[in-house]
């Protein structure tokens, strides 16, 4: 084997390990960004899209506490929703500063894709600080789903449950009818 053909051959390797750290980042961000985008199932869902905090105009978690719709699905006691509000109120505090540095870490990787004609150790690093922003914004979330547990009794539990699947299953169904429309739209044009 010459010496090209072997530089040719690590170049190859090399540029196939790129491509599967780009395929499983790109997996991992996905999956992270649409448990980010949940953020809290428990008080009313919503989405953490850029220009906006968690719930947006829907209203819910960023400082007023607990949804309408939990409260009244709950039954929530008085001292629940005290309590709720209080969790909600730190939680929100608490993952405020790892929200905004993840929003700036996006956005600057989008601004190196846009860029990039490589896959470059620059973008990899890019990469992995989304992802271990995402990570931590992730195990906040799942210890703030737990701590608002904590306050729940067993039976609005299992009503909380139901309702975040409901809400679930209904972002579902209007995705695919999104995503739907859209395919439609596309292809008149063309």
């Amino acid at each position: 084997m010459f010496r090209g053909e072997e530089i040719i051959k690590d170049r190859e390797v090399f540029m196939r390990k790129s491509l599967w750290t780009v395929v499983l980042g790109m997996f991992l961000t996905t999956g992270l960004v649409l448990g980010s985008q949940a953020m809290c199932g428990d008080c009313g869902g919503g989405t953490m899209g850029e220009g906006k905090m968690m719930h947006g105009k829907r209203g819910g978690m960023m400082g007023e506490g607990m949804p309408e719709r939990m409260k009244k699905g709950l039954k929530l006691t008085p001292e629940q929703e005290d309590s709720l509000n209080a969790e909600v109120k730190r939680f929100t505090e608490e993952t405020k500063p790892l929200r905004e540095s993840l929003m700036e870490k996006r956005k600057a990787l989008r601004e190196a894709e846009n860029t990039s004609e490589e896959f470059t150790p620059e973008l990899e690093k890019q990469i992995d600080e989304v992802s271990a922003l995402q990570a931590k914004v992730e195990k906040a979330r799942v210890q703030h789903k737990i701590k608002v547990n904590t306050i729940l009794t067993p039976e609005q539990r299992a009503k909380k449950a139901e309702m975040n699947e409901k809400k679930f299953k209904e972002r579902e169904k209007k995705a695919k009818k999104d995503k739907k429309t859209k395919r439609s739209k596309e292809e008149r044009k063309n």
